[in-house]
């Protein structure tokens, strides 16, 4: 999947935090701060050692935080980028673990567990996953409880379900990768919608938010259009821009491979096929935020803004901004994050 379910790292983050940080005025962090943005991200991640237990973990800290801040940016929603952001971390993870790292019979086994969602699973875990599995169940653990505080414990439940369904969507592509097989273009698109992650992160950062009652996320599960288009565009951007690097490095058979052997197309022809259906997708997402509905425009904006995200790292200059971000994208992170904005 490469890049499809972005690759985070990032600490719980609360704006009360920054406030130590910043200068007398209170305006700007403090000069030997400003270079250190991605610091004062990072407890978190380095508190849970991640980097040490899985030789494979990346460090996407601020590159994370910009895209939750883009899903969930008011002031009142820090607990919900916070939240969001562990669980992308701890799935992206997973993500690597069964794209290029894991065997494919470990993998069974941690699919296993999750389905189980017990701590007492990691006994029969291989030693190299445990420390994943259980800062997943310790961290959902932690939210249910204070959720359950507050009276919206119905929350967690829908969350848990859907890493469940991505986590086996992201087995189901490792059997595709481990039997050589290509499967048919329907098949995959079923899979890989929910493998890329995406609708799933519109799902998270949905808790700890008061306003987001029962029938919010039950309109999420029956997948309403926004959530299925903004899935698709982010999918199509996704396999258009990395699809050759992935398949260099060795990676599962992606649409793109799938729509040229059942429907003999060249790869050119599929890519302009992609880009005619990313226009479709954006169309319909407009037309969603149109549509009388009884959800406010916050929780709608969400999947415009998870496209825009995708759009900004990966559609302008046709390359991954996200995976390499040393050039445009450090620029963009350094004006949100770093130099300060007059209003």
């Amino acid at each position: 999947m490469g890049t499809k379910f972005l690759r985070i790292n990032v600490l719980s983050i609360h704006a009360d935090v920054f406030e130590k940080f910043k200068d007398e005025q209170g305006k700007k962090f403090k000069e030997s701060l400003i270079k250190d943005v991605k610091g004062l991200l990072t407890l978190w991640w380095k508190e849970k050692e991640l980097a040490e237990k899985l030789s494979y973990a990346r460090d996407r800290v601020v590159e994370c935080y910009v895209w939750m801040m883009s899903l969930a940016p008011e002031p009142r929603f820090s607990r919900s980028r916070d939240f969001a952001a562990k669980t992308l971390n701890l799935m992206s993870l997973t993500d690597d673990t069964n794209d290029a790292y894991g065997v494919y019979e470990e993998l069974k086994q941690y699919t296993d567990a999750i389905e189980r969602w017990d701590l007492a699973a990691m006994d029969n875990l291989p030693e190299q996953v445990k420390p994943l599995y259980q800062e997943l169940i310790t961290l959902f653990k932690e939210t249910e409880d204070e959720l359950e505080k507050e009276g919206y414990s119905y929350q967690i439940g829908y969350v848990k379900q859907a890493v469940q369904d991505v986590c086996r969507a992201y087995f189901t592509e490792a059997e595709w990768y481990h039997n050589r097989y290509t499967p048919r273009i329907e098949e995959h698109m079923r899979v890989s919608f929910i493998s890329c992650g995406y609708p799933a992160a519109f799902l998270f950062t949905l808790v700890y938010m008061k306003e987001a009652s029962i029938k919010a996320f039950e309109w999420w599960s029956f997948e309403p259009r926004i959530i299925t288009a903004a899935g698709e565009a982010c999918r199509f951007i996704d396999d258009l821009v990395t699809n050759e690097f992935e398949q260099e490095r060795g990676h599962v058979v992606s649409i793109i491979e799938a729509y040229m052997e059942e429907k003999g197309m060249t790869r050119s022809e599929v890519q302009d096929l992609f880009k005619h259906l990313y226009d479709v997708a954006w169309k319909d997402i407009n037309e969603a935020c149109l549509r009388p509905t009884p959800f406010p425009m916050y929780i709608l904006s969400k999947g415009v803004n998870l496209v825009r995200v995708m759009d900004a790292w990966y559609n302008c200059n046709n390359a991954d901004e996200y995976t390499f971000s040393g050039g445009r994208t450090k620029d963009m992170i350094t004006e949100l994050l770093v130099n300060p904005f007059s209003v």
